[in-house]
């Protein structure tokens, strides 16, 4: 598994190539002509120790804090994902087999042969959060060369330096690298709030909950009214 930063990526979108796949994804005109007037004419400054530079036009990136702008990055990331791995049909990445009729926990029915659906995982994604998964370090190391040339295509850039890989304890590790940078190996991981291990223990997990867990309980108690009984 990678887990994969980009470095600045809100800020990093190319408009003119955001207002481009709008377009061809059948953006209404309208709608789309109040999405560029919200981007458009925009300037910025700079105010450090006292001191204001002067105004400069801002040309990239999607306003951070907008109502639109985690939809807007989806939309974009999601076509850096598609020109990266929809044109290799391969066995890289992970497969879910499932179906969905009958009770939950019928494995009889889960073996059938019939009404199975396989579904291949490449990337576990939140906004600008990505983590690449595959079987083996070399499927990973395939996953990142094809994500990486797409991120240079899009003008995306990963950070190199927070990038890491998790290998499964046990496994044969072999370096993955990105640009002839050979990716840091770990064993822990906090993605998206939650501890991940390479033996898939939860106990550190287990050890941040028990934490976090009293200051929870008394926030909510000092926000919900005590009733005299």
């Amino acid at each position: 598994m990678a887990f994969v930063d980009l470095t600045k990526a809100f800020d990093m979108v190319s408009r003119e190539g955001l207002f481009a796949i709008l377009q061809k994804l059948g953006c209404p005109p309208t709608l789309l002509g109040l999405v560029k007037s919200l981007h458009e004419d925009m300037s910025a400054t700079v105010f450090f120790e006292g001191s204001t530079s002067d105004s400069f036009a801002v040309h990239s990136g999607v306003k951070q804090g907008c109502v639109l702008a985690h939809t807007l990055f989806g939309i974009f990331f999601s076509v850096v994902l598609r020109h990266a791995f929809n044109d290799h049909v391969d066995e890289d990445g992970i497969f879910l087999h499932m179906r969905s009729d009958g009770k939950l926990f019928n494995l009889a029915r889960r073996r059938a042969k019939s009404k199975v659906r396989k579904v291949q995982v490449r990337e576990l994604l939140f906004t600008d959060d990505a983590a690449l998964v595959s079987h083996s370090a070399a499927g990973l190391h395939g996953l990142m060369d094809r994500f990486s040339a797409a991120c240079s295509e899009f003008a995306l850039i990963i950070n190199i330096k927070k990038t890491v890989v998790m290998h499964q304890a046990g496994s044969a590790a072999s370096p993955v690298m990105v640009n002839e940078h050979v990716l840091e190996a770990i064993d822990q991981f906090t993605y998206l709030g939650s501890t991940i291990s390479s033996d898939l223990l939860l106990d550190k997990e287990f050890q941040t909950c028990n934490v976090f867990q009293p200051l929870a309980l008394k926030s909510l108690e000092q926000q919900i009214p005590h009733r005299a009984h």
